[in-house]
């Protein structure tokens, strides 16, 4: 699709080029090329908008526990071959993150699911139940030490 964008801007510049040059006005004529070029080039861009391809994990979700590291989320992220969709429970929303009120609803969103990464403190053992089917792979932070006086 990129070579058919430029396949279509070179005509529409190579011919606004030529209609400046042939101006019998010769006064300003760098500026001239240079702004038939920049207009060629954006129609061209404006209606053929490039596009990016990124590979989407169906299979694949991250959940935010509270406690979650934002530096931790970011490598694994970077990890990932296939962006997987970002959840958070009990924890306030990360910007791309979706917010589950119970996780019940994660199979229920993500139908395809078969493994979660789990990032933060981490489900207690009745929470961890409602994911028996999944394949949770831990990516826990300490909990903080509690100091008693």
């Amino acid at each position: 699709m990129l070579y058919l964008t430029w396949l279509f801007a070179i005509p529409v510049v190579v011919l606004l080029l030529w209609l400046a040059w042939r101006r019998p006005n010769r006064q300003r004529l760098p500026w001239r090329l240079l702004a038939s070029a920049v207009a060629g080039i954006s129609l061209v861009l404006l209606v053929f908008p490039p596009v990016t391809k990124q590979a989407i994990s169906p299979s694949t979700a991250i959940l935010l526990t509270k406690g979650y590291d934002a530096d931790s989320l970011e490598a694994l992220l970077q990890k990932q071959e296939a962006k997987p969709q970002v959840y958070t429970y009990k924890t306030a929303a990360e910007n791309n993150a979706a917010p589950l009120t119970s996780l019940h609803s994660l199979r229920q969103k993500q139908p395809g699911l078969q493994t979660v990464h789990l990032l933060g403190y981490g489900l207690d053992e009745q929470e961890l139940q409602q994911l028996q089917n999944l394949q949770v792979q831990p990516h826990l932070t300490q909990a903080p030490a509690v100091c008693r006086g």
